[in-house]
């Protein structure tokens, strides 16, 4: 009985905390100097894309709540995915009014008109084959992910046998997923200022390392949530599978908050601050380039 509360209430509360989200970035992050706009085409920017931002977080809220009373109930919590058009369509509007940093092209559009970006630089050096997670790292996760198979696979009835393949599609797809975006993470552009600024190139390669961990995070996490129930039932006999159950949703709600939204909005608020350095270089480099 509380594991049905619980999990109704996750699913009241879950679309509403991420159809919030967006809105409430976009008012913690503050107003910050912009790079190419005046104090009153910011100040009208901002007025504007936060004030759609406001309306579609309502309707959406609204939305959430009518289905949730009068359709669909517990199951109609798939509304979270409001959060995109929320989020890329209207939030980033705002912060990119709020912050140049939030914008890659540092422009933002007012009246449809836009600000062109300085003179740029580019790092080509090929930067997919380094890594900061060593190789012993990723082996010990595989050997982690290989010794649970091989225990659930000995101890596991057979009428259960079909639970196996959480670990061998969900834990090894996971595995195998978070070495090729560690990876590849690292081909992230790079723009530089025309002096190349080391201060700047110092920058880029930690939030580079930093990424790489990050996804040996989610994929040894997301291993672990789709390879411990099958554990669990195995070891612990067929009384186990509500715990087995328990343990995957709730471990993969933890990882989606973790992963998709703590990590996810700490890597856009590194990619801001890189921006606004970038500017910055740029910016002191312009009296070089017109003398």
């Amino acid at each position: 009985m509380n594991h049905e509360i619980f999990q109704n209430g996750f699913r009241l509360w879950f679309p509403l905390v991420m159809i919030s989200f967006p809105l409430v970035i976009a008012m913690l992050i503050r107003r910050k100097p912009h790079a190419t706009l005046s104090p009153e085409t910011q100040a009208q920017a901002i007025r504007k894309w936060f004030l759609y931002l406001l309306l579609g977080t309502l309707a959406a809220l609204l939305l959430h709540l009518a289905i949730w009373q009068w359709w669909a109930g517990p199951e109609g919590n798939h509304t979270w995915v409001l959060f995109f058009p929320l989020w890329f369509g209207l939030a980033q509007r705002v912060l990119a009014a709020k912050d140049s940093g939030w914008d890659v092209r540092a422009t933002v559009s007012v009246q449809d008109t836009a600000v062109p970006d300085p003179v740029r630089g580019a790092d080509l050096s090929r930067r997919d084959r380094e890594s900061a997670v060593p190789s012993a790292a990723w082996i010990s996760a595989w050997l982690a992910w290989a010794g649970m198979l091989a225990v659930s696979a000995l101890l596991l009835e057979m009428r259960f046998y079909w639970m196996l393949l959480f670990p061998l599609s969900g834990g090894m797809a996971w595995l195998i997923l978070g070495r090729w975006a560690a990876r590849y993470s690292a081909t992230e552009p790079e723009p530089r200022d025309p002096s190349n600024s080391p201060e700047l190139a110092e920058a880029y390669a930690r939030f580079r390392r930093q990424k790489q961990w990050a996804w040996y995070f989610c994929g040894v996490s997301a291993m672990f949530v789709f390879s411990l129930p099958t554990l669990v039932v195995a070891t612990r006999g067929p009384d186990a599978l509500q715990m087995a159950i328990w343990i995957g949703a709730s471990g993969g709600a933890l990882l989606g908050t973790l992963g998709g939204g703590g990590i996810g909005t700490w890597g856009s608020l590194q990619r801001a601050k890189l921006q606004r350095m970038y500017q910055e270089a740029c910016r002191l480099e312009q009296p070089h380039a017109s003398s």
